[in-house]
This record gives structure tokens, C-alpha cells and sequence, in this order.
């Protein structure tokens, strides 16, 4: 969530930033979504960041999934599911 936030400050634009924790059949959700700029989830540099690398990977050793989602300049989502157990 940190780098997130960080990311919508520093980069992104954003005037509203979206964020939804739940829990559903022993897993945590946590969603997050804002209006910025988007990025480029198809560019070299993007998905291998450090900040995305270090999300990807606690997530990982978690047991978790996340995913990226930006439609060209309409903000960005991520998605992340971690088990509960």
C-alpha cells in the first residue's frame, strides 16, 4: 500500500485514489485504483521497477497474486489477493 501511495504522489497525477480491503473465503483483498496517468503495463521498464518488482515479490513470498491493470491514460488498478491462513 505504501509504494502505491507513494507512486499516485509522485507520478501518477491523481486526484482521487480508491482503496478496498476485504475478506472473502480465507483470503485478503485489496484493491486499489486511481484516476492518474496510467502507465505502461506492455514497456520494458514498467512491471520491472523497483517498486513494482518489490510489491510483485511480497506479494509472492505471501503466497499471493496481483495484478496491473491501465488503460492508456485512465488510471492504473492493481489488484492483490493474499490467503489468510
Amino acid at each position: 500500500m505504501q509504494e502505491l501511495l507513494a507512486n499516485a504522489a509522485k507520478h501518477s497525477f491523481a486526484t482521487e485514489v480508491h482503496i478496498t480491503l476485504a475478506s472473502e473465503d480465507n483470503h485478503i483483498h485489496l484493491n486499489y485504483k486511481d484516476n492518474g496517468i496510467g502507465m505502461n503495463l506492455l514497456g520494458e521498464d514498467s512491471l520491472t521497477s523497483m517498486g513494482i518488482y518489490g510489491m510483485k515479490e511480497r506479494v509472492r513470498s505471501m503466497d499471493g497474486t496481483i495484478a496491473f491493470h491501465s488503460p492508456e491514460k485512465k488510471g492504473l488498478a492493481v489488484y492483490i489477493s493474499i490467503p489468510a491462513d
